[in-house]
C-alpha cells in the first residue's frame, strides 16, 4: 500500500486546482508568519513542531518514513531556516512546490513541459547532482 503523500504548507492557501493535480495528497496548513523583532530560528522550530503533530494526527511522521512536498513560506529568512531544519529532522531534503502568482492573485503550480511531475522540485536530488560537482 502506498503512503499518503502531505503536503506541508508553511506560505499561502494551495487551491482547489493545485490540490487537485497533486492527488493524492493531503494539505496541512501552518503558515511561517515570524515576527523578526524576535529570535527567529525558535519560531520555525515551534512551527515545525506544530505541523509534526497535525501530520501525526492524520498518520504520517516528519522522520523520513513519510512521502513529504513544501510549500515554501515567501519569507527567505523562513524558508532556509525551514528547510535546514526539515533537513535535520528528515535525513534529507524535501520536495518543495514550486508555485507562481497567477493574473487573479492565487498560485498555481509552475511546470515545465520537460519535467516528469511538474511543479514538484526534488531538492535532494539537486543537492546529490551538486556533490558530483564538488
Amino acid at each position: 500500500m502506498e503512503k499518503k503523500t502531505f503536503i506541508l504548507n508553511f506560505g499561502h492557501k494551495l487551491t482547489r486546482q493545485v490540490l487537485d493535480e497533486l492527488e493524492p495528497c493531503e494539505e496541512v496548513f501552518c503558515p511561517l508568519d515570524l515576527d523578526l523583532d524576535r529570535e527567529t530560528m525558535g519560531q520555525v522550530v515551534r512551527q515545525v513542531q506544530r505541523i509534526s503533530k497535525e501530520v501525526g494526527k492524520k498518520g504520517g511522521a516528519l522522520d523520513g518514513t513519510s512521502p513529504l512536498i513544501v510549500a515554501l513560506p515567501g519569507l527567505t529568512e523562513g524558508a532556509v531556516l525551514l528547510l535546514a531544519e526539515l533537513h535535520g529532522r528528515l535525513g534529507v531534503f524535501p520536495r518543495i512546490l514550486r508555485l507562481r502568482r497567477q493574473e487573479d492573485g492565487t498560485y498555481g503550480l509552475f511546470v515545465r513541459s520537460d519535467e516528469v511531475r511538474g511543479g514538484v522540485f526534488d531538492l535532494e536530488r539537486f543537492r546529490r547532482s551538486a556533490r558530483g560537482r564538488r
